[in-house]
């Protein structure tokens, strides 16, 4: 037994799950970085069409990935029955980066908008933080233990610990 398997049983402890999981998370947090470099480029090949695009938030946006990327390492490398508090901080960054990422995308994708050659690079973008959200709410789960995640219909009373899950674009 390598002290990473559950005794007895020879199947995966949380940390090792965890880690694999992390692992995933940052393939996924890459590829969207990565198609992010490409939106940047093509947002500079098309700025003769739209001069008002800002061309260094694509960049921006590819280093805010990274930051949460190393986060989520900070996250795992805490292990099991850690207190809420980044795991919340940490969702509520991946939240925030995905309503930049929506808004980024909206500048080439109106109705009145030129088209800058990014709209396959969007939906790639989408697709690999679709999957690392999944990741990273399975993360928190297995690693934040002692926390009453019970969902209410109301906001969560001060000094308790919430996490708002959705599971789908809003209608």
């Amino acid at each position: 037994m390598t002290g990473e398997e559950t005794p007895m049983s020879g199947n995966p402890s949380v940390p090792e799950i965890c880690r694999a999981e992390a692992a995933e998370l940052a393939w996924d947090l890459a590829c969207a970085r990565g198609a992010l470099s490409e939106i940047a480029t093509c947002w500079r090949r098309s700025l003769s069409c739209q001069p008002s695009l800002p061309l260094a938030l694509p960049l921006r946006l590819e280093e805010a990935g990274r930051a949460i990327q190393a986060d989520i390492a900070r996250l795992v490398a805490a292990g099991p029955g850690q207190p809420p508090d980044l795991a919340v901080d940490v969702a509520g960054r991946f939240a925030a980066f995905r309503r930049d990422i929506a808004a980024a995308r909206a500048m080439t994708e109106g109705p009145d908008a030129a088209d800058a050659g990014d709209r396959l690079l969007w939906a790639s973008v989408d697709r690999a933080l679709g999957r690392a959200g999944a990741l990273l709410l399975r993360l928190i789960l297995q690693l934040v233990t002692d926390t009453d995640w019970s969902p209410t219909d109301s906001a969560a009373p001060a000094g308790r610990p919430a996490l708002l899950v959705s599971l789908g674009p809003a209608s």
